[in-house]
């Protein structure tokens, strides 16, 4: 499944755990060199928002402040206060550049179309993110996405609005695992007893001894944005499945199931390696330990082996962007499959502490893994000749 990935710098396609059920992923990176960034005058606000009201003024001001300054000054405080685990920059990092394009262009400006009053004093904002025609008409509605608005002893600020979309949502623990859960998804013990065993498991191999994980349980892609304070998003309707690891150790599930055992491996290498780990081999090791898109990593082993068959030409070199949309047979991933073999080559020839070294060695991976005679420019005769030999058995 599709892994909706939480590094979208840009616009996107799925990445992360992909599929219909992966990581959220593609995106462009800004390479601009002087870029252009938005002012407090490019929100326009719609005629129907009461913009006399003193609370939604002081909340405008607020979220004007965030449009003008969240890209170009670290101290957040001015606009934002997080109650999730880990406030700071990563409290918005899916609707950070929401403003561009794939080319790193400011096209899709905000409107803020409406304010709620909700609990508290505090304001619901929903903003639309749209390019327009010439004739200014919104042509290309990009984004829909609610602020929670809150009262401070030093005035209005803003946050994401999970805790208050979920806050009616069912609770249930099996020891460290805590499930929060949507009224569309049933949940499943029995699941999720699994995911506690796979926990211990990915516990023993990388290990890290087991921590808090939070495991919202949702029905769908679309449940799952909502929950997050989307009300549009570009990959809200393109997958039937999929989902997301999150900062603060929680694990987003849109595949109506309460077992993600790929996603919590994202998880356990974060603790494990930090957050400058090489992306081809994060997403390697969790579909060699978990699978991706439902389907066991000896299915999309399979698949690659077919594929190659079929394709005894093929670039692997060329295709190691994990934000790359690119699929075989729909559910197997073209850079998270090679990623598994490369990960499946250095296990076999150097254990997990050769390869636990490679993870550890910073985003470029390409300079460690030559120690095991991996080089991206030869990556097809090596991928080629891993797939003719028996599965790495991995406890």
């Amino acid at each position: 499944m599709p892994s909706f990935r939480l590094k979208l710098l840009l616009l996107l396609a799925i990445p992360a755990c992909q599929s219909a059920g992966q990581d959220l992923p593609s995106t462009a990176e800004t390479t601009q060199a002087t870029p252009t960034y938005l002012t407090a005058a490019d929100l326009a606000i719609w005629s129907g928002v009461d913009t006399l009201d003193g609370t939604n003024a002081e909340a405008i001001a607020t979220l004007r402040r965030f449009f003008e300054m969240k890209l170009q000054a670290p101290d957040i405080s001015s606009y934002w206060v997080s109650t999730d685990p880990a406030p700071g920059a990563l409290a918005f990092t899916d609707i950070a550049y929401v403003e561009y394009d794939e080319h790193a262009d400011l096209k899709y400006l905000p409107t803020l179309m409406r304010i709620v009053p909700v609990e508290n004093g505090d304001r619901l904002l929903t903003v639309k993110w749209a390019a327009t025609d010439s004739t200014g008409t919104a042509a290309d509605v990009r984004y829909v996405f609610d602020f929670l608005a809150l009262r401070t002893d030093v005035g209005m600020r803003l946050d994401r609005p999970l805790l208050h979309n979920t806050r009616n949502w069912q609770r249930e623990s099996l020891g460290d695992l805590h499930y929060i859960i949507s009224p569309l998804h049933k949940f499943n013990k029995e699941q999720a007893q699994q995911q506690a065993q796979d926990v211990q498991r990915l516990s023993r191999f990388f290990g890290v001894d087991p921590f808090p994980i939070t495991f919202y349980s949702c029905k769908d892609p679309a449940d799952l944005f909502r929950a997050r304070g989307f009300q549009l998003h570009p990959l809200m309707f393109v997958h039937e499945t999929g989902g997301l690891a999150d900062y603060g150790d929680r694990v987003f599930s849109g595949n109506d199931v309460d077992s993600y055992t790929h996603e919590v491996v994202h998880l356990f290498t974060t603790h494990k390696f930090g957050a400058e780990r090489p992306d081809l081999l994060d997403e390697g090791l969790a579909t060699l330990l978990a699978g991706s898109s439902g389907m066991p990593y000896t299915w999309h082993r399979e698949n690659l082996r077919q594929f190659l068959k079929e394709n005894p030409d093929f670039d692997f070199a060329a295709h190691t962007n994990t934000y790359e949309q690119f699929f075989i047979n729909k559910d197997t991933n073209m850079p998270y499959a090679i990623g598994a073999v490369v990960c499946e080559h250095v296990l076999r020839n150097a254990g997990r502490e050769g390869l636990f070294k490679v993870m550890a060695s910073g985003k470029k991976p390409w300079p460690a893994l030559a120690e095991f005679g991996v080089v991206q420019a030869e990556l097809g005769t090596l991928v080629r000749a891993e797939l003719e030999l028996p599965v790495v058995g991995v406890e």
